[in-house]
């Protein structure tokens, strides 16, 4: 569809209602009217003769058009908005639409000055101004980023997006794609700004679930940089454009939950679990939220969800060991524990501490001493090393008291561990 709206005039045809393909345009250009399919027929079938499309062709593309932008029609028809929309995400021909306003207005000195000067209107003016030799030079220097960022290389992605941003500076793909590759490289700040730019330059009648997903992102490289209040204003945007994105009420969930804001956190979980049920992620977090509004209970059942949704879910194994850890459940926080340090890249001192400390709690107490010294030996923890030094002695004797000291102690140590 590169050129599905461009007008040029060749073939001049008439829509249903009787309006030419030079009448369709200079109402584009007035700013006039709404355009029916068959309007847009006749933009379509006023291409340059040498694209020769049939009839079937044309229809394919209007088809296409109506289900792409059916977040815009009114009426089943095209607003002018929603017409330059097209051009403004790529789908004509900027430099031979140009010419052709040229030849078709042969009044005026500049085609781009029959746009009114608001609005999309003015981004699509923008569009247009690019020369042939930049609108080359821009789609080059996307494709080159879009290669190289399949490739996570993100610095020289980053540097032909920048490029691109410098070439065309109003393209809101370029800025948004410029901001992901930051973010990818840790450099938030700018990513944020990236994100912003896109943004607003994306207006007000870009699809929906793109303007979703640039707030999502401003959150999420807020919320990164600590600003929470912010990233939750954010998430919520991103809600009230996409409401049927689970990613974005959970983004929406967590950040309530880090700020405290409990009971609606707990709401926007649930909303992304009726979206998708089996979102390993909404159902962890919403088994860490539960139990801190005391529903260890609910917490748990969120905890097993998660597992079972995705059984390698490391933070899941990891909670609810912990939370299996401080029921008594000894058995079934070791098998969680060995499940997560079993997983590749799995090196975590916080569960093999807790693990050591369920050995223990078990009557294990030589395997869970060792495991524990393991641990210390591992991180150069020498007061660590130097309190089971100390505690060896519980291997000989029977005091129950010391051997749950040890094991508390082992447990209060994890928590300060990641």
């Amino acid at each position: 569809m590169a050129t599905a709206i461009s007008c040029l005039f060749e073939r001049p045809s008439a829509s249903q209602s009787g309006r030419g393909a030079a009448d369709l345009c200079h109402e584009l250009g007035q700013g006039e009217g709404d355009f029916t399919k068959a309007d847009v027929q006749v933009l379509v079938q006023a291409l340059n003769p040498a694209a020769a499309l049939s009839t079937t062709q044309s229809k394919a593309i209007i088809a296409e058009i109506w289900i792409q932008y059916k977040h815009l029609l009114r009426n089943d028809c095209l607003p002018q908005s929603a017409l330059l929309q097209i051009y403004k995400d790529g789908y004509g021909s900027a430099a031979e639409d140009l010419q052709a306003w040229r030849t078709s207005r042969p009044s005026a000195s500049t085609a781009p000055q029959q746009f009114p000067e608001s609005g999309v209107r003015e981004q699509v003016l923008r569009n247009l101004e690019l020369s042939e030799t930049d609108a080359t030079k821009f789609q080059a220097l996307m494709q080159d980023g879009n290669r190289q960022a399949r490739r996570k290389q993100y610095n020289e992605a980053a540097a032909s997006y920048r490029a691109a941003c410098k070439v065309h500076p109003a393209a809101s793909n370029a800025h948004s794609r410029l901001g992901s590759m930051l973010s990818s490289l840790q450099q938030h700040e700018e990513a944020c700004l990236c994100f912003e730019k896109a943004l607003k330059l994306a207006g007000s009648t870009e699809q929906p679930h793109k303007l979703a997903r640039l707030h999502a992102n401003i959150g999420i490289t807020r919320e990164t940089l600590g600003d929470l209040p912010a990233a939750r204003d954010s998430y919520r945007a991103a809600t009230g454009l996409q409401p049927d994105s689970a990613r974005t009420w959970k983004l929406l969930g967590s950040c309530l939950y880090a700020l405290g804001e409990l009971t609606e956190a707990s709401g926007a979980l649930q909303t992304a679990l009726r979206i998708d049920p089996s979102f390993a992620d909404a159902h962890h977090d919403l088994g860490c939220v539960s139990c801190s509004l005391g529903d260890v209970s609910k917490g748990q059942a969120s905890l097993v969800a998660a597992l079972k949704a995705d059984p390698k879910h490391a933070q899941a194994l990891l909670n609810l060991g912990s939370l299996w850890h401080g029921m008594g459940n000894w058995e079934e926080a070791i098998a969680c524990f060995d499940q997560l340090l079993a997983m590749p890249g799995q090196s975590h001192g916080r569960a093999s501490l807790l693990r050591a400390s369920c050995l223990i709690l078990l009557g294990r107490l030589r395997e869970g001493l060792s495991a524990a010294q393991s641990v210390a030996s591992d991180a150069g923890d020498a007061t660590l090393l130097q309190y089971l030094q100390d505690h060896l002695h519980i291997l000989h004797t029977d005091q129950e008291g010391q051997t749950l000291q040890v094991a508390e102690k082992l447990a209060a140590h994890a928590s300060l561990l990641t």
